[in-house]
């Protein structure tokens, strides 16, 4: 496939940054994460996953011009993500119907209308290192596609420069096999990764999360929201004390 021609915005090339969030709502979000939590926690968890993630990509000094985006997911009216579009400094756009791979398509495919690149993340790596958007957009100009793999065989980052019609059709989305079968179809030569890193969908997970902000990584909601949980335990019925 021919790359297409990099557009400028202003002048510049522009790279937007893109976080994918569902609404916060029990029993829809995390659900890998219940058991042990409860649909209220898993959800309350979810919350601060996103707030920590936006409010490291607005404090980030980032070296490359470009706007921030918060994908939102059913919609863009649900208040708390319109809040925190509001409050992090990034512009909401609707997710759209669909299995992850349609919705991504649309996303990424309005907004290279726009833009040169476009990095895309998601909320469940709270932890992950600002650095490595850098690298990726950094990537972006010498490499069509750029991904960030994670632990569990999917990963946590694309970039694109160029719209890839198939790239996100028919993968077997939430297996160990996402990144091998979207790679299988791409050149080499024309992708870059990044370091691997890990989502927190799993209680292992949530384990190594834990690990992470015991040493200092600066995720201030999420580690509150855990904290309090060791001083407030489920109750034997399994429902939150509050």
């Amino acid at each position: 496939m021919t790359t297409q021609q990099t557009p400028l915005i202003d002048g510049s090339w522009t790279c937007a940054l893109v976080v994918f969030a569902k609404a916060p709502t029990p029993g829809r979000v995390k659900t890998r994460l219940v058991p042990p939590l409860t649909p209220a926690r898993a959800a309350r968890l979810h919350r601060a996953f996103i707030e920590d993630t936006l409010a490291r990509v607005a404090a980030h000094p980032w070296p490359w011009p470009g706007p921030r985006y918060l994908a939102c997911a059913p919609d863009v009216d649900d208040p708390f993500l319109i809040e925190c579009a509001r409050r992090y400094g990034a512009d909401p756009i609707a997710q759209g119907p669909g299995d992850l791979g349609a919705r991504m398509r649309r996303v990424v495919r309005a907004l290279l209308k726009r833009h040169a690149a476009v990095v895309v993340i998601g909320s469940d790596s709270p932890t992950l290192p600002p650095a490595y958007l850098d690298r990726a957009c950094a990537a972006l100009r010498s490499v069509d596609l750029v991904f960030g793999p994670s632990d569990d065989g999917g990963y946590y980052l694309v970039g694109q420069r160029c719209l890839e019609p198939g790239l996100f059709r028919d993968i077997p989305w939430g297996t160990a096999d996402v990144l091998e079968a979207t790679l299988a179809r791409l050149d080499p030569g024309r992708v870059a990764l990044l370091p691997s890193w890990y989502d927190v969908d799993r209680p292992d997970d949530l384990e190594r999360l834990r690990r992470d902000l015991d040493t200092g990584a600066a995720c201030p909601r999420t580690r509150a929201v855990l904290r309090s949980w060791e001083r407030r335990p489920v109750t034997p019925r399994g429902r939150d004390r509050r």
